[in-house]
């Protein structure tokens, strides 16, 4: 089970290829589409974590870099002007904080969700908000201690978080700590993923133990508008990392080698692999029309499409992997960022059109 919010980071990985699926084939039309955007890095290892877009011309990415010779970081805030990305210069956070969210709402309306690392398996949350003219802090609630990996906005006033033992919501005045479901027997149980459909159909996905070194069973629940509710998934030995709602009758969740889809009444299994992968992140334009990204067991990028009738898979032949997918609105493209090998590891940003 995944103990952490930031995916493994600036870690050795094979250059072997590695292409599978099952009852899928390679999609080559898709590969021709998907083509890498430069992106600027800093002069350690750096990885961008999450992605999110407001228009094709408007998208922010932020993640981590290393410093060399120091086991310090430093936090990566890219925005893309529909050109070029470029950093953020004037965005700033306490020291040792990694990045791990980040939603636009608007280009006046931009939060960013951060860690800083206090000491060993203490940490402290960080909440950035951009209001158009400047990157303000926002207190996190005194009890917030937990890694935070996800963050789903309905509207400026109706925003989700998650991580770790916590899930937070802002109601356009203060973040507070929302009480979720726990996963009955679970010794460990970490939430991963959140997304939000409106104010009264939210879910969240993630796993749990039974004990220590125990087997990861995935779970998921859901937001009535009222409380959380969990909700039985189909396969037990799997950790779930992310979701994207669609609508009430359409969501889907992926995580491991597995991808599965919320009909209105329950989930099923519609995707398994037949070797070994790492499916981090899920997003769509339609029902029709879903990426799922993510790494080979081998250590490249993965992407994986679902076209409403059959699925079709992408290996790029680069080693390192993609974290985050964001569909773009008003638009058919979609933006994926994660990070590749090379000799310091250098950040990743794919385009599909």
């Amino acid at each position: 089970m995944k103990k952490t919010a930031l995916s493994a980071s600036f870690l050795g990985m094979a250059f072997l290829v590695s292409l599978f699926a099952w009852r899928s084939t390679t999609s080559h039309a898709a590969i021709s589409q998907w083509q890498a955007i430069s992106s600027p890095n800093n002069s350690g290892d750096s990885e961008l974590h999450s992605i999110s877009a407001y228009s094709p011309s408007e998208a922010y990415a932020v993640g981590t870099s290393s410093v060399p010779h120091s086991s310090d970081t430093l936090p990566i805030v890219l925005h893309w002007n529909g050109s070029k990305w470029t950093f953020v210069s004037d965005f700033v956070v306490p020291d040792h904080t990694e990045l791990g969210a980040v939603t636009e709402i608007s280009p006046s309306d931009v939060w960013v969700l951060g860690t800083k690392v206090v000491s060993q398996h203490v940490y402290q949350e960080t909440l950035t908000h951009w209001n158009g003219k400047k990157w303000n802090q926002f207190a996190a609630p005194s009890s917030a201690v937990s890694r935070f990996t996800t963050i789903s906005a309905y509207s400026s006033t109706d925003i989700w978080a998650v991580g770790g033992h916590q899930v937070e919501h802002w109601n356009g005045q203060k973040w507070m700590i929302v009480s979720a479901a726990i996963p009955p027997n679970a010794a460990l149980y970490s939430f991963e993923g959140i997304s939000s459909h409106n104010s009264s159909d939210v879910w969240i996905v993630g796993s749990y133990e039974t004990g220590d070194y125990g087997p990861a069973f995935s779970f998921s629940e859901h937001w009535d508008g009222v409380q959380w509710k969990l909700q039985s998934t189909p396969t037990s030995n799997n950790d779930l990392m992310r979701v994207k709602a669609i609508a009430t009758n359409d969501v889907w969740a992926v995580g491991n080698n597995q991808v599965l889809r919320w009909h209105g009444q329950k989930w099923t299994l519609v995707y398994t692999a037949t070797d070994d992968l790492s499916l981090l992140s899920v997003d769509a334009h339609s029902s029709q029309d879903v990426w799922c990204v993510g790494r080979t067991h081998s250590g490249q990028p993965f992407l994986l499409h679902w076209n409403g009738k059959t699925w079709s898979t992408v290996t790029l032949h680069v080693a390192g992997e993609l974290n985050s997918v964001v569909s773009v609105p008003n638009s058919s493209t979609y933006l994926s960022a994660g990070y590749k090998l090379a000799g310091p590891n250098r950040t990743l940003i794919e385009k599909y059109n």
